[in-house]
């Protein structure tokens, strides 16, 4: 599997995180529906030439009727990756690494709040 599926397996697994999304977790597109849920796309990604290494930064957008809500399930996102050490289904991961949260503008057409958090992930590739 590819890292982007596994990571999106590992997070619709943990408890915290399920415990407020279930499993609303889309890569690139936010369908509608219920809320609060989570975005990520692959923001950059580097695959070493002379070792198998891989190391690709994911943004991952939190969307919440509150402030509140988004803030919770960003906490969570962090606390799911941050120095990640182990397996992911298929994928041995190095570590996983916090970059920055950031909150983005109150989406007036969508009614929803909004926050951003990067996370770099450096895993082992096969």
């Amino acid at each position: 599997m590819s890292i982007e599926a596994e990571v999106k397996t590992y997070l619709q697994n943990y408890a915290g995180l399920k415990a407020l999304i279930g499993d609303r977790i889309s890569l690139d597109t936010l369908p509608e529906g219920t809320y609060p849920a989570v975005t990520f796309f692959v923001v950059s990604s580097d695959h070493r030439h002379d070792i198998d290494i891989g190391d690709t930064s994911f943004q991952f957008d939190c969307w919440g009727l509150t402030k509140s809500s988004v803030i919770a399930v960003a906490e969570q996102i962090r606390h799911a990756l941050q120095r990640y050490k182990g397996m992911m289904g298929s994928i041995s991961v190095i570590q996983g690494v916090f970059e920055g949260e950031n909150d983005l503008p109150f989406e007036s057409d969508s009614k929803l709040f909004h926050r951003a958090v990067e996370i770099r992930i450096t895993y082992e590739e096969v």
